[in-house]
């Protein structure tokens, strides 16, 4: 069976990794790539709160497989 998800969220610390994904889905974007950067950005550092300092923020757009 085909794995069919979208990487919502990479994030590493040290030696793990985890990798948050949702069920592929078709959907309207209702935010820009740079508005969703913002957004996440902002979210990840209050929930963090003071573990989280942001020193590179990247955005990347890839094609889902199919």
């Amino acid at each position: 069976m085909p794995v069919q998800a979208v990487e919502l969220l990479r994030d590493r610390h040290g030696s793990e990794e985890y990798v948050f994904e949702a069920d592929q889905i078709e959907m309207t974007a209702t935010v820009d790539a740079a508005g969703a950067t913002m957004r996440a950005t902002d979210w990840a550092v209050r929930f963090y709160e003071d573990l989280l300092h942001v020193e590179n923020c990247e955005f990347r757009n890839r094609p889902i497989r199919f």
